[in-house]
């Protein structure tokens, strides 16, 4: 009887809900119908009952159930590219870390069981798989305890006070005199030193739960994976417009499955708990005492640790920056002014729906909606941000931070805009380059080690050394040198006008190349979504209406976005709001490609001139094949090829030093100064030290490379990796061996290399407190894992041991 009614359940479900729906909906929802049709299928065939019903789609001639189900799951995930991209998108299932009890729970190893896995909607689990597990952690410490937005915004009051620097011992300063240090006995209340030693990344509490029900039996860390389980799956069911209940069997089976773990970790796990708690010494007042003497901010290059600066002195380089400068000016409208006028832009354009202030009233209004938090807006510009630059001799790099501010929105759809037409304009330089016979994998744009290592095995393959040496080379101070160019008569070659004309060639390249034989040669458009990639589509204006997760967007549209931006560059400092006039401010999420796309305009063009000279010498010569000045241009625009730039930092492998440098005086402006940062047989490039062989046939090999050894060898104290009390997850603090030692195979190409950074990587791990059994069964996993006949599982501890005998004998 109870399977009759199960059945039943499933079968009116079908027909009410899916059956109605899928003609219009996605090829998710198309999957999610038949395949729930077949499980039916098979379940009343198996209880030898009436499935009649079932049997519409084999009568109309269509096949059986698993026919078209492997069919439309082969549709949906045959393309690797294509699984690729969905796995990136992948969904989160977000859960806040309550407390040690749910770290001992293991909840990613309970989603991970067999039988949870099978319950998981098949449509959803063919194309994007299984919700990936992640944890909201506190607050890190290095927020509460940073001053930073507090000595901006009283920089003109601090910046005439007088210090008392000239008291401190000379280890606490640089050579301006002024205190500017890394190191923490500076600070003597010794509670908070230890709290800071574990650096800015600590979390000394866990996550605190909102808006759970006092009245439930439930215990509260239950509650809190119940209503994460339930916000992923209402979440799901809308991105993949899909109704609840085909998450129904997996939620209900997971929330079994974390009942009984939780039954058999929570006693145990609170009394470790309590034997590990700690009384903390009070440091609140000490610490008042010392934000008013110090600025307390973060290391550029070394995010995890702690750089402690004279206020007064700071305050004094802020002002200089802001005021001193032909970067900034004063702004003559106010803050309420400005994000007026932005709200205005941004709500006519369809990124915004209300204010948060307006939200919060929505959300004690129990009939009104309140909207998605993705389009509330904030009602306040960018204040300015310093972090200190321990690598070059102390020096400040500044940004504009910009989050949740009046054109957060703005700048995070235009980044979304640009993902997808970087993905035209590498095509269309492949494209270039083909027409002369060089095949190149893509543009000098990098944004990993990786694709360095594909240069590597590019030069390799064709067997190419430099002709000289190799250098690199750095765009000094690129980000405030652009010049913007919204003075058309004074700057033709700044952000704007290149931009724009970025933008035209991607969309004509998109009209005339792409689509089929009605489509190509019409308008397109990109369709940008709040989370996952988009694409393109053939503009239409009658169907394509903008939603809060979804937007069109024309060639003109992108380009009246990217005008406003560039002349709303305002930011706030000490009592004034300053407007950048000069440059690109760091910090906006889009400003990397508008930085990398600027200098990819100059080098395309650059290279569709000398490529196009080719073509006139080939239609003009008859001798073509035997031309030698076509010849050599060729080969030179076949080594060029091989260059890579990571935003402002460039790496030429092949071509001369002084050949390359007269030809970037052709390629960039004037106000694009490229700087040579290295040269040799061996260069250090990103975090890699690259070189090649001498001999015969032609080898290019790297290592790792990593500047904060550099900085430590320089005295400077730093902190890498997490401190083992803070309150993270096991495996979020041990899972930083496996990502760290994945970085490693990539810029080790030789195995004498990987060791030695692998076993400094043990050796950290183990003066930090971590459990050695655990550190040896990652190590040990990893390489059974990657390097599978290459190294023994136990090398690392081995080497280490070795590493360290000397010293304890």
């Amino acid at each position: 009887m109870a399977i009759s009614v199960r059945l039943k359940h499933r079968r009116d479900n079908f027909d009410n809900g899916l059956l109605d729906q899928w003609p219009t909906g996605t090829l998710h929802r198309l999957l999610t119908m038949v395949l729930w049709a077949k499980k039916v299928y098979a379940d009343v065939k198996r209880d030898d009952m009436n499935y009649a019903r079932i049997h519409w789609m084999e009568q109309a001639g269509c096949g059986s159930m698993q026919d078209i189900a492997d069919e439309l799951n082969h549709q949906l995930t045959a393309r690797a590219a294509l699984r690729q991209v969905n796995r990136k998108q992948a969904e989160v299932w977000v859960t806040p870390f309550h407390s040690a009890i749910m770290d001992a729970m293991n909840v990613e190893a309970v989603s991970n069981d067999p039988e949870v896995r099978q319950a998981f909607p098949e449509s959803i689990k063919a194309t994007f798989g299984l919700p990936v597990v992640c944890w909201k952690y506190s607050t890190p410490l290095g927020i509460v305890l940073s001053n930073e937005k507090s000595v901006v915004l009283q920089a003109h009051k601090q910046c005439d006070r007088a210090c008392d620097c000239h008291r401190m011992p000379d280890i606490f300063k640089d050579a301006s005199g002024h205190v500017a240090t890394t190191n923490l006995r500076i600070v003597e209340h010794i509670a908070l030193r230890k709290r800071m030693q574990a650096g800015t990344t600590f979390r000394g509490t866990y996550e605190t739960v909102e808006s759970l029900d006092d009245e439930s039996e439930k215990p509260d860390e239950m509650q809190a994976l119940l209503q994460s389980i339930e916000s992923y799956c209402r979440r799901s069911c809308e991105s993949n417009e899909v109704p609840r209940y085909v998450f129904g069997e997996w939620a209900g089976l997971l929330e079994e499955k974390l009942q009984k773990r939780y039954d058999e970790v929570a006693a145990t796990a609170r009394q470790e708990a309590a034997a590990a708690r700690v009384e903390e010494e009070d440091y609140e007042e000490y610490l008042k005492q010392f934000r008013k003497r110090y600025a307390i901010i973060t290391g550029d290059k070394a995010k995890n640790t702690y750089c402690i600066l004279c206020k007064p002195h700071l305050s004094r380089q802020i002002m200089d920056e802001t005021q001193g400068s032909t970067t900034y000016t004063q702004s003559q409208h106010t803050e309420a002014e400005i994000t007026a006028a932005d709200f205005g832009f941004v709500k006519g354009e369809g990124l915004v729906t209300v204010t948060v202030e307006e939200a919060e009233n929505l959300q004690n209004q129990a009939d009104e909606p309140v909207p998605p938090k993705h389009t509330l807006f904030h009602k306040r510009v960018p204040t300015f941000g310093v972090s200190l630059k321990m690598h070059k001799n102390n020096s400040l790099r500044f940004m504009a931070k910009s989050h949740a501010t009046s054109l957060t929105q703005l700048s995070s759809w235009m980044s979304s805009a640009f993902k997808l037409t970087t993905l035209v304009s590498e095509n269309i330089w492949r494209n270039l380059f083909q027409t002369v016979g060089i095949v190149t994998h893509g543009s000098w744009v990098i944004n990993s080690s990786k694709q360095v290592r594909v240069r590597m095995r590019q030069m390799e393959e064709a067997q190419l050394r430099p002709s000289g040496g190799q250098q690199t080379y750095d765009f000094s101070t690129m980000y405030t040198s652009m010049k913007l160019g919204n003075e058309p008569d004074i700057c033709h070659d700044g952000v704007k006008q290149n931009m724009n004309r970025y933008v035209d060639l991607v969309f004509e390249y998109q009209k005339q190349s792409t689509g089929g034989r009605k489509e190509r040669g019409k308008e397109k458009v990109l369709m940008l979504k709040h989370k996952g990639l988009g694409g393109w589509r053939t503009r239409d204006d009658a169907s394509q209406k903008d939603t809060n997760n979804l937007k069109y967007v024309s060639a003109e549209r992108l380009k009246q976005w990217l005008e406003y931006l560039l002349k709303r560059l305002f930011v706030k400092v000490g009592n004034q709001v300053q407007q950048q006039v000069v440059g690109l401010p760091m910090g906006t999420s889009c400003s990397p490609f508008l930085a990398n796309l600027v200098l990819f305009m100059f080098e395309f063009e650059y290279f569709t001139e000398q490529i196009s000279s080719i073509r006139e010498w080939s239609s003009t010569s008859s001798t073509e094949a035997l031309d030698p000045t076509r010849r050599h241009t060729i080969q030179q625009l076949r080594r060029l090829a091989q260059c890579t730039r990571y935003i402002d930092d460039l790496w030429n492998p092949l071509v001369d030093r002084e050949q390359f440098q007269e030809i970037v005086k052709h390629m960039y402006p004037t106000w694009l100064q490229l700087g040579l940062e290295h040269e040799g047989e061996s260069v250090n490039y990103l975090d890699m030290t690259i070189w090649h062989t001498l001999g015969t046939p032609v080898r290019w090999h790297s290592k790792l490379y990593d500047k904060k050894v550099a900085m430590i060898e320089k005295g400077l104290k730093l902190n890498k990796f997490p401190d083992p009390a803070s309150k993270l997850s096991t495996r979020c603090k041990y899972g930083v061996i496996t990502s760290q030692l994945h970085r490693y195979t990539v810029a080790c190409t030789r195995q004498p290399d990987f060791v030695p950074a692998a076993v400094q990587l043990y050796k950290t791990y183990v003066e930090k407190g971590y459990q050695v059994q655990m550190i040896d069964r990652y190590f040990e996993r990893f390489i059974r894992s990657h390097l599978y006949g290459k190294l023994a599982p136990t090398t690392i501890k081995q080497q280490y041991r070795r590493l360290v005998a000397p010293r304890n004998q």
